[in-house]
């Protein structure tokens, strides 16, 4: 009788555990904000001191496994200014970031987690400058980056983490075209950056 018992108990004991360990590894949403560590994406602009640069972006998490994450990111920046100088009343420039990030992840510890893998960017700006008595001066144009990144993130409880991503953005600038007519031939470049991020999963 001892030992059925015995055996009984160990069976609900693995009964149990599966559920909680399934529940642990199954697919998890999320929302997270990641802000830049150090601010090396503001000194890249172009000849005409376009901005060239990606905003704080706001990311989605999607754990499809326990080690594997898409994270989608958008981010948005508009700024409208009155001038009031040299025959420009206003300048209009807004800035809208799309993207999609690929990981793999690695379990070091029971509340840490590394990851590698990339990221995909596109990002997409316009200028207007308003002056009165004369058509609309817009500037338009489109950037790509390719961002190899290397992150760890640290969870003090299971629907919330901190954490930090170290990256190499390889840029392709886009040329810049003018409502006036011609353009501004784009470019290429290399920086490093660095993300500091919150999220927290909603299941």
């Amino acid at each position: 009788m001892t030992s059925t018992f015995r055996t009984a108990a160990a069976l609900a004991a693995v009964a149990l555990s599966a559920p909680a360990s399934a529940q642990e590894h199954r697919p998890r949403l999320g929302i997270g904000v990641g802000i830049s560590a150090f601010d090396f994406n503001s000194t890249l602009t172009l000849t005409n001191g376009f901005p060239a640069v990606i905003p704080d972006s706001i990311y989605v998490p999607i754990n499809l496994g326990p080690n594997f994450r898409l994270e989608p990111q958008l981010g948005i920046m508009t700024l409208s200014q009155d001038t009031g100088g040299g025959g420009i009343a206003s300048t209009d420039t807004s800035v809208v970031s799309i993207g999609l990030g690929a990981f793999y992840l690695v379990d070091v510890a029971s509340q840490l987690d590394v990851y590698v893998g990339g990221r995909v960017v596109r990002t997409s700006y316009s200028q207007t400058l308003k002056s009165p008595g004369v058509p609309d001066d817009k500037t338009e144009g489109t950037d790509i980056r390719i961002i190899p990144a290397l992150g760890g993130e640290y969870s003090p409880h299971p629907r919330f983490s901190l954490g930090a991503e170290v990256q190499l953005q390889l840029v392709s600038f886009g040329k810049r075209t003018l409502s006036a007519g011609g353009e501004i031939p784009g470019g290429s470049g290399t920086q490093t950056a660095g993300l500091l991020f919150a999220r927290v999963y909603l299941f």
